[in-house]
């Protein structure tokens, strides 16, 4: 049994003596059986994620706060079929790593904290099958990048702390989303939350949206909402809560 579970799943996360030239992860390459692999928090650096390019089986990879991988160690998994690849805090990833996911089956991607990318390398990801995509924490990513998200299958969207406004919300309007964080997205008004009354939200963060009003909330009064954080949205008050009986809100 041990020995199956080890073909289907190998962590090798936290460990920050995993370096380059250790011979594990070379092991690893071996396991052509392998679905699952967690390299989080490593010091592995691009060249290793050659190991990694015979894995014909392996469709989730987590290299979270892998800071030592660029844009060359992203070409070593354009063969692969990932459908689940998380690459939150890996700091050296710019738009142009970006170009060699584009060919892949994701359908969840975690780029949160990946600064270097801005609108133009969300533009290789248009094409991809995402239906989960997190976006947290950036700088650079504006409501441009947004527009490359429209014909995305997402029902799952994470934009913790960007730069974006009302207009970014209009290229959101026609997905499929369930589950939506703006948590401190600060020029959201209450014109976004127009936007949004058409989504099939269940799940909605709007932690820190400081613009919104009662009235943005009464533009979402005819969604599915089960649960609805409104946590330090300061000009909301009961009247707006009052449109949402029976949802389990989060706030004063």
């Amino acid at each position: 049994m041990h020995s199956y579970f080890q073909k289907i799943h190998r962590p090798l996360y936290y460990n920050p003596r995993l370096r380059n030239e250790d011979k594990e992860l070379w092991a690893v390459s071996t396991l052509v059986g392998l679905r699952e692999l967690d390299l989080s928090c490593t010091q592995l650096g691009s060249e290793s994620l050659a190991a990694l390019g015979g894995l014909r089986s392996l469709t989730n990879l987590k290299l979270t706060d892998c800071r030592q991988i660029t844009n060359s160690g992203l070409v070593h998994l354009s063969g692969l079929p990932l459908t689940n690849l998380n690459l939150e805090k890996c700091y050296r990833i710019t738009d142009t790593g970006l170009t060699h996911l584009s060919s892949l089956p994701l359908t969840n991607l975690n780029l949160s904290y990946c600064r270097q990318i801005t609108d133009t390398g969300l533009a290789h990801l248009s094409g991809l099958p995402l239906t989960t995509l997190r976006l947290n924490g950036f700088d650079r990513i504006t409501d441009t990048g947004l527009a490359h998200l429209q014909d995305m299958p997402l029902t799952s969207l994470g934009l913790f702390h960007l730069d974006i406004s009302d207009i970014g919300m209009a290229h959101l309007s026609g997905l499929p989303l369930t589950i939506l964080n703006l948590s401190y997205c600060r020029q959201i008004t209450d014109t976004g939350m127009a936007q949004l009354s058409g989504l099939p939200l269940t799940n909605l963060t709007l932690y820190g949206c400081e613009e919104i009003t009662d009235t943005g909330l009464a533009h979402l009064s005819g969604l599915p909402l089960t649960k609805l954080n409104l946590y330090f949205c300061e000009q909301i008050t009961d009247t707006g809560k009052a449109h949402f009986p029976g949802v389990s809100i989060l706030g004063p």
